[in-house]
């Protein structure tokens, strides 16, 4: 069942209509259709579903490498088609994720019948089978295109690539697989190279196609095609893929157009270090207060503070940072009180 975004064409008869298969495609190489079936794939099957990825990028084929797959298949549905095996025996299985790898070259015994009969052999047994077919509208794309319901055309911005993926739903249509729609895949709000990429209207506008989703550049998603999918952690890429999945199964999902260049945060060395300046004066200034205070309460001479009264007699004023001390003293010099006062009020006194 592939359910996509409402709008004004779309009736909500048409919305539930039941379709399993999905054809994943491209006009063109580089536009990351294969990054599209695998991380599509992985959703939904960490959503529940059960799901089948079949490789037909023949001699090429990649995706279960993406899938993260430990070990090269035995049999591919190449051979199942010419009879060199069982069509069980060309399921294998990453994560939870099943999968059926391409043929290394093509043979002319391969059919549309032949291959129909294959696809239908599993359609009973998952709930969505992703077709990854290869760039071009030859071989693999022939027939992966016989069998599927809906496709999913992956395009990127730029406008070769858009170009491709036109030709590829005119290919499609005269297929009779009439029900497409379209991601854009490595969309950057702000392109480095201005001019070079067309915006989202545009891409729509040159397809000819509706779109079912954004997925955003992002540098996780180049390092995990050489590493495998399976373990792509959180980023905005891999946000976009639940979306699109979201959509797949029919959930109401909003289109998010995220920039995943992140603004370098601005230096906080000055802010921390006028704090630790102003900090370092607070305990200055309390470790002076406390001070003062201790010599005032057991009748000792201030120390951190500064002279401003004194009358000659003995008695002198003197200020600190938010206090003042008074002393007065015999006619030996000898300290006869002490008094500390801070913001009017006396906090210590002493007297001999």
């Amino acid at each position: 069942m592939l359910i996509y975004p409402p709008n004004k064409r779309d009736s909500a008869k048409r919305i539930k209509m039941d379709f399993k298969k999905i054809n994943i495609i491209t006009g063109h190489y580089g536009s990351g259709k294969t990054n599209v079936s695998v991380n599509m794939a992985l959703d939904l099957a960490a959503k529940g579903e059960k799901v089948l990825v079949v490789d037909f990028d023949i001699g090429q084929g990649s995706a279960a490498f993406m899938l993260g797959a430990e070990s090269e298949p035995v049999f591919n549905w190449g051979d199942a088609l010419k009879n060199a095996c069982e069509n069980e025996d060309t399921l294998c299985k990453a994560g939870n994720v099943s999968y059926i790898c391409a043929p290394t070259k093509w043979d002319d015994t391969f059919s549309d019948k032949k291959i129909k009969n294959f696809i239908s052999f599993f359609n009973s047994d998952f709930s969505y089978i992703l077709f990854d077919a290869p760039a071009g509208v030859l071989g693999g794309f022939g027939l992966a295109a016989q069998c599927a319901d809906r496709a999913l055309i992956v395009s990127t911005p730029d406008e070769v690539c858009v170009r491709a993926a036109k030709g590829a739903a005119r290919e499609l249509r005269k297929k009779k697989v009439d029900k497409i729609r379209l991601i854009i895949n490595r969309f950057d709000k702000n392109p480095t190279v201005k001019g070079k990429y067309l915006n989202i209207d545009e891409v729509i506008n040159a397809v000819g196609v509706q779109l079912i989703g954004v997925v955003p550049e992002d540098k996780n998603i180049s390092y995990c095609a050489s590493t495998g999918f399976a373990n792509l952690k959180d980023c905005p890429a891999k946000a976009a893929f639940g979306r699109v999945a979201d959509r797949v199964r029919g959930k109401r999902v909003r289109l998010v157009l995220q920039n995943t260049k992140k603004e370098k945060p601005k230096s906080k060395a000055p802010i921390a270090a006028v704090l630790s300046v102003i900090g370092a004066i607070i305990i200055l200034l309390a470790g002076a207060f406390l001070t003062d205070f201790y010599m005032s309460r057991n009748l000792k001479e201030p120390i951190f503070v500064k002279e401003v009264v004194s009358d000659g007699g003995g008695a002198t004023l003197y200020r600190g940072f938010c206090y003042t001390v008074e002393t007065n003293k015999n006619t030996d010099g000898t300290l006869i009180s002490c008094k500390m006062q801070a913001f009017g009020k006396t906090i210590g006194a002493s007297v001999s």
